[in-house]
């Protein structure tokens, strides 16, 4: 697996640089006024992660901090860019806390070639069944429900996902919806579609029941909010920034790490050798995200 690269510097300079070399200040000051700002230490080992060399980082009284000698942010800035790259993270929209069923339904997979729909068909269903089993598992707010897709959703408390197939322009194996706002109930619910691409997952990894049943525990996590642990993509040998897009929130009381989480599902690629199963961080971005509210007993 690829290491990460140096992660790029914040750019976003709240004073002028001359400007702030002409304040109270001063330009090239190493000086310590930092005794006033929240525990220091913690703050420069944040920002080491972001690739920042902790003796070039002043901390001043007024609550900037100046790295590298010419790029300033505020306090709040450089807590947050610290830790921006390593925790687990959201998008803007959550699932509403009202919501407490989700319903999965899979889908004919009409796309797929007459001779290999059947089977395929059958793999899919069997990776969303173990897949379920895994979140349902955690004990959150919402329990995921094998339904058929005839099944009314029969009232605001149930949101339901639809799994089938069809030809994904980017070339990946499965493409899921980010969390939307209802039209109707005015409710936040899971990204409503899951859509895989026959075309790009080969015979191994259909049946191979811990690829599928990852494929889904990993699907489902973007349905419902969840971003990739690996935001510069490196699982899949990329050094690509995915970007804010939808929005990229650290999640409460998720551990910052000094890569990313590499034992967890919501790598953006499978990790080798394949782990079809929940790391630490994932089971506590879940649980902070959406705690359970009734029935919480493992």
């Amino acid at each position: 697996m690829p290491q990460p690269a140096s992660q790029p510097r914040h750019q976003s300079v709240l004073l002028g640089v001359f400007a702030l070399c002409l304040g109270t200040t001063g330009c090239g000051r190493t000086t310590d006024h930092s005794s006033a700002v929240g525990d220091k230490d913690e703050l420069l080992d944040s920002l080491q992660r972001a690739g920042y060399s902790p003796e070039h980082v002043q901390v001043f009284s007024d609550g900037t901090v100046l790295a590298e000698g010419d790029i300033a942010m505020s306090l709040d800035e450089a807590e947050a860019h610290g830790g921006s790259r390593f925790r687990h993270a959201r998008t803007d929209l959550t699932v509403s806390d009202s919501i407490r069923q989700i319903y999965v339904s899979v889908g004919d997979m009409t796309s797929v070639p007459e001779e290999f729909r059947p089977d395929f068909r059958d793999y899919v269903v069997e990776g969303v069944r173990t897949a379920l089993e895994e979140w349902n598992d955690l004990y959150l707010q919402f329990v995921f429900v094998r339904k058929d897709s005839d099944t009314p959703q029969d009232n605001d408390r149930i949101a339901r996902i639809y799994i089938d197939s069809g030809t994904l322009a980017c070339g990946v194996d499965a493409w899921a919806r980010w969390p939307r706002v209802d039209e109707v109930t005015g409710k936040t619910i899971p990204g409503p579609r899951i859509t895989l691409d026959f075309n790009q997952i080969d015979e191994d990894e259909m049946e191979d029941a811990d690829w599928m049943k990852r494929l889904f525990m990993h699907e489902f996590g973007h349905t419902v909010g969840i971003r990739h642990v690996d935001r510069h993509r490196h699982t899949c040998e990329e050094d690509k920034d995915e970007g804010i897009g939808a929005g990229w929130n650290h999640i409460d009381g998720t551990p910052q790490y000094p890569n990313y989480d590499q034992d967890s599902v919501m790598t953006a690629c499978p990790r080798d050798p394949l782990v079809a199963r929940w790391s630490d961080g994932d089971k506590m971005a879940l649980g902070n995200l959406y705690p359970c509210i009734t029935n919480c007993s493992p």
